[in-house]
C-alpha cells in the first residue's frame, strides 16, 4: 500500500465479555463523538488560514519518509490468555488451571462522592483511520479527543491529527511546498513505528495528544491503557518504552507511572452480550473471530491486512475514473469517510440509490465540498469487498470473503457451528456499510441445516468507538475496589519495564523477537 494542547505549538526538532453495574458506569451514547476538537493552523503570519480550525496543530521538521509494502496476511501467533472462562465472561480464552473471579458481583458498587480522576487512567485506542483518547470517568465514556490517525510531511513540517487535512485547502497548502499523507497503520507491514528523517512521529503524536487532553495541572501518576489492532501488536515494546524509559519524564511522558496495552478487538468484546458467535471486525484490516461457548477458537481466528483499505482504494480509483471531482490529498484524508458513506454492498434486501456526500458535514476539519455518487458506481463496493481478485487494485493475495467466513466454520465444532452461524456480531469503522449487514446474513444462511431460522446478524451500536468503550469498561471493572484477577491485563511501571529489557539484554533497538515474547509472556496480549 502506499505510504500512503497555546499550544499552536511549533516544535523543531533535529534530525470475554464483563458485565458491570450501570451504576458504575453509565453506558456511552449511542453515536459517533460529536465533540471533535479542531486543529487550529499555522502560527506564523506569511501562512494563510481557514477559519474553522480552532486547536493548534503541532509542526516539527521534516523529509521523506519509511514504509514497507510487502505481504498482505498476517497469521497472528500470539495466543489469548490461559485464564479459565466462565459463561458470563464469553470474552476470555479458558485452557486448564485455577478458575478466577470474573463475576460483577464480587465488585462492589463505587460511591457517588468519590472524585472523578480517582483512578487517573488515559485511555488511548490507536485505530486504523482514528486515535480516540481521554480519561477514565464516572458517567460518560465519551473521548475528549477523536483524531484522523494521520500525519502529513510538509517541506516546512509535521501536522498531525485533525490538523492533517487542511493540506486540502489550496490557499492553505500553497505555503506548505510540497506534502505527503502517512497512515502509520495502514502498511501492509506493521513492525516498527515510522520514522521520517530519524524523527519518530508516532512518539509526537503521543506528545501532542498529552497536550491536548491537558492534564499536566492534575500531577502526576496517571496510568495508560493503549489498545492497538491486532496486527500492530510488535509496536508494543517501542511505544511502552517511549512512557517509560529514564527519558521520559524530560522528553514530555512525566505524568504517565504505567502503561498496559491490550489488542483493539479485545477490548471492543467487552461489551458484547454473546457467547457464541462469529465476530467480524472490519476496518482497514478484517478479523474473523468464532467464539464458542465463550471461548475463542484460535485456530479459526484470522486476520487479513489490509483488506477493508484494499476495498476502500478500489472504490475510490473507480470514483476519480467516472470523473467524480476529488484530489489525491482529499482521498488520503477523506477516503475513509466518503467510502464509508458510498460503499453499498450488493444483497436481496435492500435497493441501491443515488447519494450526495456532504464534506462540509466532516468533522473534524469540514470542508465545503459535496459529492454526487450514483447507485451504479456504489454497487462496485461489492467486488472489491466480496470479491477482492474483482477490484482495481487485486494483487492476487487477498481471498475472497466467502472463503474466509468457511475457513472459520469449518474451525469450530460440529455441535457448535450452528450457534456459530446463527449469531454474527459486526464490528470496526466500516461495519455499518449500507447492505453488508443483510449481505453476510445472506451469506451465513447456507451454513445452516435447510429450513433454519435466518441467522441473526448485529452491527454494534457506536461500532466505530466500540474498542475505546470497552477499555472504559474494562478499566472500570479491573482497577476497581475489588478487581477480579486478569493475567493478560497488567499495568507495567518503569521498574519493571527496566528489568525486563535488562533480562532480555535490549537497550537502544528492539529488533528480534525476545523482547517481544518476554512482552508475551509477562503481558499477554490478547
Amino acid at each position: 500500500m502506499r505510504s500512503t494542547g497555546r499550544d499552536p505549538y511549533m516544535t523543531p526538532t533535529p534530525g470475554q465479555e464483563y458485565s458491570v453495574f450501570p451504576q458504575v458506569i453509565t453506558p456511552r451514547p449511542r453515536t459517533e463523538p460529536d465533540s471533535y476538537q479542531k486543529t487550529k493552523s499555522f502560527s506564523p503570519a506569511e501562512v494563510k488560514t481557514k477559519p474553522p480550525p480552532q486547536s493548534p496543530a503541532h509542526i516539527s521538521p521534516s523529509v521523506g519518509c519509511n514504509s514497507n509494502s510487502e505481504g498482505h496476511i498476517y497469521s497472528d501467533k500470539i495466543r489469548d490468555s490461559p485464564m479459565k472462562s466462565t459463561v458470563e465472561s464469553p470474552c476470555v480464552t479458558p485452557v486448564s488451571g485455577p478458575k478466577y473471579n470474573v463475576s460483577p458481583q464480587a465488585i462492589p458498587l463505587r460511591s457517588r462522592m468519590e472524585p472523578k480522576f480517582y483512578q487517573k487512567i488515559i485511555i488511548i485506542d490507536i485505530g486504523h483511520y482514528y486515535v480516540r483518547a481521554g480519561v477514565l470517568r464516572d458517567g460518560t465514556a465519551k473521548p475528549d479527543l477523536c483524531l484522523p490517525n494521520m500525519f502529513g510531511v510538509t517541506s516546512n513540517g509535521f501536522l498531525f491529527g485533525d490538523a492533517v487535512p487542511q493540506i486540502t485547502d489550496v490557499e492553505f497548502a500553497e505555503n506548505l511546498g510540497s506534502t505527503s499523507v502517512i497512515s502509520p497503520l495502514r502498511r501492509s507491514q506493521i513492525t516498527t513505528p515510522v520514522s521520517v528523517k530519524d524523527v519518530l512521529v508516532e512518539k509526537e503524536f503521543f506528545l501532542t495528544i498529552l497536550r491536548r487532553l491537558n492534564l499536566h495541572e492534575n500531577g502526576k501518576g496517571f496510568k495508560l491503557l493503549l489498545c492497538l489492532p491486532t496486527r500492530a501488536s510488535a509496536l508494543r515494546p517501542y511505544f511502552i518504552d517511549y512512557f517509560l524509559r529514564p527519558t521520559a519524564a524530560a522528553e514530555g511522558f512525566g505524568i504517565v507511572e504505567a502503561v498496559a496495552t491490550i489488542s483493539a478487538f479485545r477490548a471492543a468484546l467487552q461489551t458484547s452480550k454473546v457467547s457464541t458467535c462469529l465476530v467480524i471486525s472490519l476496518s482497514a484490516d478484517l478479523e474473523i473471530i468464532p467464539l464458542a461457548e465463550g471461548r475463542l477458537v484460535e485456530h479459526g481466528r484470522s486476520t487479513i491486512a489490509l483488506y477493508g483499505e484494499e476495498a476502500l482504494r478500489s472504490l475510490m480509483e473507480e470514483m476519480v475514473k467516472e470523473n467524480i471531482d476529488l484530489s489525491k490529498q482529499e482521498i488520503e484524508c477523506f477516503g475513509h469517510h466518503i467510502y464509508r458513506e458510498a460503499a453499498f454492498v450488493e444483497n436481496g434486501e435492500t435497493k441501491c440509490h443515488d447519494v450526495v456526500i456532504d464534506l462540509s458535514q466532516y468533522a473534524p476539519y469540514p470542508i465545503n465540498k459535496r459529492i454526487s455518487v450514483p447507485a451504479e458506481l456504489r454497487r462496485k463496493a461489492s467486488d472489491a469487498l466480496l470479491r477482492p481478485e474483482q477490484g482495481s487494485t487485486y494483487d492476487g493475495e487477498l481471498p475472497p470473503f466467502k472463503t474466509l467466513l468457511n475457513r472459520a466454520i469449518q474451525s469450530c465444532d460440529v455441535d457448535l457451528r450452528s450457534a456459530i452461524c446463527s449469531n454474527v456480531l459486526l464490528i470496526g469503522e466500516f461495519a455499518g456499510i449500507e447492505g453488508l449487514r443483510e449481505r453476510v446474513s445472506e451469506e451465513m444462511q447456507v451454513f445452516l441445516p435447510e429450513g433454519a431460522s435466518p441467522p441473526t446478524v448485529q452491527v454494534a451500536k457506536n461500532t466505530a468507538g466500540l474498542a475505546y468503550e470497552g477499555a472504559c469498561l474494562l478499566s472500570t471493572v479491573l482497577q476497581g475496589p475489588q478487581p477480579p484477577r486478569c493475567p493478560w491485563f497488567r499495568f507495567v511501571d518503569a521498574k519493571a519495564w527496566s528489568s525486563m529489557l535488562s533480562e532480555v539484554g535490549c537497550s537502544a533497538s528492539f529488533s528480534g523477537t525476545r523482547l517481544l515474547d518476554r512482552l508475551n509472556r509477562d503481558c499477554l496480549w490478547p
